[in-house]
Parts: C-alpha cells; sequence; structure tokens
C-alpha cells in the first residue's frame, strides 16, 4: 500500500522585531496566518506575508511558511 496525504494543512508566520533584548539582539514575536491554501506559491505566500507585515506597527523579521499532513495508508 502506497502513503498518501491527507487533511494538508498550511500556515504563514510572519515575525516581527518588537524590541532588543538585556544583550542587545532583537527580540521577535510571531504573527500567525492560518487555514492558507495548500495550493499556494511560495512566492504567493511571501507576498501575503509582506502585505501582512506592512499592516504590522513592528519592522519585519522574517516570513516562513509551514506545511502539515496525516501520512496515511491508501
Amino acid at each position: 500500500m502506497a502513503t498518501v496525504k491527507s487533511n494538508e494543512t498550511a500556515k504563514i508566520i510572519v515575525n516581527v522585531e518588537t524590541g532588543v533584548t538585556e544583550s542587545g539582539k532583537a527580540k521577535y514575536s510571531a504573527r500567525t496566518i492560518s487555514n492558507v491554501n495548500t495550493a499556494l506559491s511560495i512566492d504567493d505566500r511571501r507576498t501575503i506575508g509582506s502585505e501582512y507585515a506592512a499592516l504590522q506597527t513592528y519592522p519585519l523579521g522574517t516570513i516562513k511558511t509551514q506545511d502539515t499532513a496525516d501520512l496515511v495508508e491508501d
């Protein structure tokens, strides 16, 4: 039997710089966009993350994407 993906989900994680630690390093907080269409390209996901970051008070740090799925036997 082959293994297939089931219940695929995706999210975009936008990290924004919210301050500085006592040692002088940047401190980040995550903003998550859930229920993203798994068919979107990484370019589209980056665009969405960038546009979302532009709405934030704090400057953009990084944009990440995370896909999950259940692996089941076909």
